[in-house]
């Protein structure tokens, strides 16, 4: 599903730009990508970033998801923090603030709100009114991202971005996590 592909692409953005203030420069390591439960439905591939300012990106790349999505299948994405590699992890963002939300829902609010402008002259990405999402493969060829509203959400430390993708039934339910971490740059 291609908004999920899209959070993971954006998380994967918000931390692998250098942060910097007048001091400090920040620097991100990615340590594993797992899929923690059930299948994969989706895959990324040729996937590169690029900074081309403190909070701008061109991204290109293929996202294909092998399932059809409407909004009997749900997502949820859950960011925590810890200072240190071993230490406790504290929740940064839930995603929706309860529950999931329906990838129908998601796609005409914040895939639209979020992604969509950045997206859709790039890239073979769906509109955010096409609804169910066929199996597809989609490209982004040099599409810019503008990560400025995130951040607040960026410091040194360790994190873990999970995503979670559901249907109905509880067998269906799937498990991305991604570990990263920000280092000072000397």
């Amino acid at each position: 599903m291609l908004l999920v592909v899209k959070a993971c692409v954006l998380s994967i953005i918000l931390l692998n730009f250098a942060y910097a203030d007048d001091d400090i420069k920040y620097e991100m390591f990615f340590d594993k990508l797992d899929l923690a439960k059930g299948k994969d439905i989706l895959a990324a591939s040729e996937l590169k970033i690029e900074k081309t300012g403190k909070t701008n990106f061109i991204f290109s790349g293929i996202v294909e998801h092998f399932k059809e999505f409407n909004d009997d299948w749900t997502i949820a994405l859950k960011i925590s923090k810890s200072d240190t590699a071993d230490g406790e992890y504290r929740s940064l963002i839930d995603y929706p603030i309860t529950g999931k939300k329906g990838v129908c829902a998601a796609l005409k609010n914040e895939y639209k709100k979020y992604f969509y402008d950045s997206i859709k002259d790039c890239s073979t990405a769906p509109h955010f009114d096409l609804c169910p999402l066929k199996e597809a493969k989609y490209s982004f060829d040099k599409c810019s991202f503008d990560a400025s509203v995130f951040e607040k959400y960026l410091s040194k430390g360790y994190y873990i971005f999970k995503v979670f993708i559901s249907h109905l039934e509880e067998s269906d339910l799937v498990e991305y996590d991604l570990f990263a971490h920000l280092e000072d740059v000397k």
